[in-house]
């Protein structure tokens, strides 16, 4: 694994696939080098065949934090946004540190968009908050009070919640 990280940091992709490869021969039930492989082969744009890869990692260990993270990740690139956040939540029940597994979870969520509910995630675990590559500013912020109405747009959309707000101002007009 060690010649497989310098390869790949080096760029010599083929030759990282063959010594992943010969790590995951000599040592099968090593659930990281199956993770390993499938990042690999996600980031040569092998998506479906990096899926493969993480179901055979799933059968190994299938509450693995990395594997169910890589898992939610490789959805979310393929465009199944609902499927990732499914297995997103899935997270929460791995056996990592709690701080570990929010901080995760959160990261996908932003990812998708979910600022407001991935930042619910990620201010219980600040500390790692820069781990996963966020701003523990932006996270405290999007937790602030005058942004909570945003929080109602990213719940309804951006057509329904302008559409409900008229229907409560005709409302309440109405009562007068």
């Amino acid at each position: 694994m060690i010649r497989f990280d310098a390869e790949r940091e080096a760029g010599l992709l083929a030759n990282a696939e063959v010594s992943v490869l010969t790590a995951i021969r000599l040592q099968p039930a090593e659930v990281t080098h199956h993770v390993a492989y499938a990042w690999l082969l996600a980031s040569a744009g092998q998506l479906e065949k990096a899926e493969r890869v993480n179901a055979a990692a799933r059968r190994l260990a299938a509450d693995h934090v990395e594997v169910v993270w890589q898992s939610a990740e490789l959805a979310r690139l393929q465009g199944r946004d609902v499927e990732a956040v499914a297995q997103g939540y899935q997270l929460l029940e791995t056996s990592a540190p709690e701080p570990l597994r929010r901080a995760l979870l959160g990261r996908l969520l932003v990812d998708l968009e979910r600022e407001f509910e991935g930042a619910d995630h990620l201010k219980e675990s600040r500390d790692l908050v820069a781990g996963v590559g966020l701003d523990p500013d932006s996270v405290a912020l999007s937790n602030h009070w005058l942004v909570q109405p945003y929080r109602l747009v990213e719940w309804l959309g951006p057509v329904a919640t302008p559409a409900l707000l008229i229907a409560i101002a005709i409302l309440l007009l109405a009562l007068k």
